[in-house]
């Protein structure tokens, strides 16, 4: 647990015709960390290999899907349905979306345009496209307005005997059709295909008197709330392939993602005409179940090396982790990582950060909402599981120290018909501050070793005892030290820094034990260890904020309290107000006590 998984270095041998089977069993083994080949001169035997045939259409279809998911503004969520089997079904499934989608822009686009036409005044010359003859006039039926596309070739499907004149106006397509009387009724149908929309029939009237309008405008007023009613339904339709596809839009670029991973790994492989090499390295406990899925795939094609780490290497880390500390490996990545063969902090991450947090915030009613609010927030975000299940167990660590402290929503006492009432707690943070201030250092005092041991112990592994002492010895006596140091300044005090107190040595050993850590601490890290030694006390006090954060939380809820009590004694509208300021009051202080202590804890993991 407080340790890195085990690594082996593997190499794999194999003809290339099994290079497609391997680089797929390998990724969903997910134990084979890549070692990228790199071809240092012309002489090696290995060049950098080429992404697979299928990676253009993978690529391609990856931004397809993206500009979809985009469009329709898809958020990442876990859905069960059904994942794409190939990249067949998803092509053909994405080219059906494309269409549909880019019919309703299309429209949408069209709609809009003819409502800001509609708004303002036509060109004098609008119509000058028309160049019928008059006689033409009088024989023919009209058809005159705006169309989403050229619909010419549609019409001549149904008769030859027909004109057309077309103009674009304002980027929309204006056109005017005559034809016989006989066939309106077949035209009109095509028209209303393409979302015609009727000319100004006074205008039209107006240019020319004699023309027989088949298809006549409706009022300025009734079309435009009829374009609303249009671009609404259109909305409605774009919601409708949002529901429908959703699952299969986020399922399909998991699965695009993954095959483009497959598709481009060549990459990072060693390649020659007819064979292949990828180096890297897998968990040891992984090893013999990596090396079964690859003979068992590639028909003894393939030929594997395994081999221990060599000293100094570079080795990737595999965390090794319970499902109660994983949460925890997010904030690790906000940090230095460690090396191979150094403790895994992530344990003791799991075990402090949920203690700052509580100590900090402290309230069993804040703690109770918060808890609501990460288990909701993990709901919508299920991107951030991780850190929200770390502020989960922290809110339970809220509701623990709450209970300690005896808060319930900055009550810590109150009086119901002239009794008073005295919630049970260990330690009232408002009363003892004195004792809330030596937790708060001994916790500092605590943290601090437990580092420095960590330290003592990687060094210990790596260089052995003698580097361990003189670069982390010095410093896990000299905070021991510190405890004495920061009594005298008047820190430790209460009934805690008094029993604190009678574990201390006398003066004689302090002086004793302070030299030896002074002069370890110089032996092992010179001038540098001596500049640094007065931030042991600062990074030391710096633990304080774990009282003060938490006094500035319980001191505004008392505020909030107190207000709205008197408020609420003052009659109907004060109680109103008095409602209004608890909510608002407390909302704003459960705001500071997420932000805060979230802050100061990762800061005092920095320390």
């Amino acid at each position: 647990m407080i340790q890195s998984k085990r690594m082996k270095k593997v190499t794999v041998v194999g003809s290339k015709d099994v290079m497609k089977k391997t680089v797929e069993t390998l990724y969903d083994l997910k134990s084979f960390h890549i070692t990228e080949h790199v071809k240092e001169t012309k002489k090696d035997y290995y060049d950098i290999g080429k992404p697979f045939e299928e990676n253009e259409e993978i690529s391609d279809l990856l931004v397809k899907l993206r500009s979809i998911k985009s469009y329709l503004d898809i958020e990442e969520k876990e859905f069960k349905t059904k994942k794409p089997k190939d990249i067949k079904e998803i092509r053909e499934k994405i080219i059906k979306i494309q269409q549909k989608i880019s019919d309703l822009q299309k429209n949408k686009d069209f709609f809009k345009k003819i409502k800001e036409i509609l708004t303002g005044d036509y060109q004098e010359d609008v119509l000058d496209f028309i160049e019928i003859e008059p006689e033409e006039l009088k024989s023919k039926k009209a058809f005159v307005g705006f169309v989403v596309e050229d619909i010419d070739d549609k019409i001549r499907k149904t008769t030859e005997k027909f004109s057309y004149y077309s103009n674009i106006y304002e980027s929309v397509l204006i056109i005017a059709v005559f034809v016989d009387s006989k066939i309106t009724k077949d035209i009109k149908n095509i028209l209303e295909k393409n979302n015609f929309i009727p000319f100004n029939s006074d205008l039209i009237k107006e240019k020319f008197p004699e023309i027989d309008i088949s298809w006549k405008s409706k009022k300025k007023d009734v079309v435009l709330e009829d374009l609303t009613k249009s671009i609404k339904h259109i909305e409605e339709k774009k919601n409708s392939i949002k529901k429908k596809n959703t699952g299969f839009i986020l399922n399909s670029e998991k699965v695009l993602l993954k095959k483009s991973k497959i598709s481009e790994s060549p990459l990072k492989f060693g390649v020659s005409e007819h064979t292949f090499m990828i180096k890297g390295w897998v968990p040891e406990e992984d090893v013999k179940k990596v090396e079964q899925e690859l003979k068992k795939i590639s028909n003894n094609k393939i030929f594997i090396e395994i081999n221990d780490p060599d000293k100094g290497e570079n080795v990737p880390i595999a965390f090794k982790h319970p499902e109660l500390v994983k949460p925890f490996e997010f904030f690790m990545n906000l940090y230095t990582l460690p090396s191979y063969k150094e403790i895994d902090p992530t344990f003791f991450m799991f075990l402090t950060f949920p203690i700052f947090f509580g100590f900090m915030l402290g309230d069993v009613g804040y703690g109770i909402v918060t808890l609501i609010i990460f288990m909701l927030l993990k709901k919508k975000i299920p991107g951030a599981k991780d850190p929200l299940n770390a502020m989960v167990l922290s809110s339970l660590s809220t509701i623990v120290f709450g209970i300690l402290f005896g808060e319930y929503f900055g009550l810590e006492e109150f009086t119901f018909n002239n009794v008073h009432y005295v919630f049970p707690h260990i330690l009232s943070r408002s009363h003892q501050i004195q004792d809330l201030i030596t937790i708060s250092i001994m916790i500092g005092v605590t943290h601090l070793f437990i580092g420095y041991a960590v330290g003592f112990y990687n060094i210990l592994r790596q260089h052995g005892i003698k580097d361990a002492v003189l670069e982390k010895g010095g410093w896990m006596i000299l905070t021991i030290v510190m405890i004495y140091l920061v009594r005298s300044l008047g820190f430790l005090e209460g009934k805690y820094g008094e029993f604190i107190a009678t574990f201390l040595p006398g003066k004689t050993v302090i002086y004793i034990l302070s030299a030896i850590a002074v002069a370890l601490i110089i032996k092992g890290e010179g001038i540098t260890g001596a500049v640094e030694l007065p931030a042991l006390l600062s990074n030391l006090l710096s633990y304080g904020r774990l009282m003060a954060v938490g006094l500035a939380s319980v001191s505004l809820a008392a505020v909030v309290n107190d207000l709205a009590a008197q408020l609420f004694a003052s009659g109907i509208v004060g109680i109103f107000a008095g409602i209004l300021i608890l909510v608002l009051g407390h909302t704003i202080n459960i705001m500071l006590g997420i932000l805060s202590p979230f802050l100061h804890s990762l800061r005092l993991h920095y320390v």
